[in-house]
């Protein structure tokens, strides 16, 4: 049976080298696991108030709808700082005089498994209201840009969840949970 170590090393850079220049596997004071179902924890848990805990609701329970997020795949296409810049990107995009190639490498958004350019520009070039997609996000803490959020330059929109936050009086609740599924 396989047998599950953890150790901590805190302080500064140069105390953790210093430490770890001394010691080696056989040497650190290492602590017993037994990581249990469903989460599997890695880490030294103080279970005292485990079944407390456990009386409470689950994340998932109270919000079944939720997602990992939109993926872009391209986020240095479909955003950006500077609204304009973003909008003629879109229309160079939408124009089908400009060819796939050119769009590829300028852009660089080649085709991938699930999704691909020659289709996509040609479905967002049929869309009479695709002025109506461009939005502003938090990209990271702080850092709020231009964004143009469509199925067909966004790889995983997410729809399910951002149809709720893309309107302008809602908000979302980010929630890091972890989940290891173990064979």
């Amino acid at each position: 049976m396989t047998k599950i170590y953890h150790a901590d090393l805190w302080g500064s850079r140069e105390d953790k080298y210093r430490y770890l220049l001394e010691h080696d596997v056989t040497t650190v004071e290492w602590t017993e696991l037994t990581p249990a179902s469903p989460a599997y924890l890695f880490i030294p848990q103080n279970i005292d108030c485990k079944a407390e805990y456990e009386t409470g609701w689950k994340i998932t329970e109270i919000m079944p709808v939720n997602s990992t997020g939109v993926k872009t795949h391209r986020d240095h296409f479909v955003l950006d700082f500077d609204l304009p810049e973003l909008h003629k990107r879109i229309e160079n995009f939408r124009d089908l005089n400009i060819s796939d190639q050119e769009i590829s490498v300028t852009y660089e958004i080649p085709d991938t498994r699930d999704w691909k350019l020659s289709q996509r520009r040609g479905s967002l070039k049929s869309n009479s209201d695709w002025e109506s997609y461009f939005t502003r996000c938090l990209y990271r803490p702080f850092d709020w840009r231009a964004y143009y959020h469509h199925e067909d330059v966004v790889e995983l929109p997410r729809s399910e969840v951002m149809h709720n936050i893309l309107q302008d009086k809602n908000i979302e609740l980010i929630s890091k949970l972890i989940s290891i599924q173990v064979a």
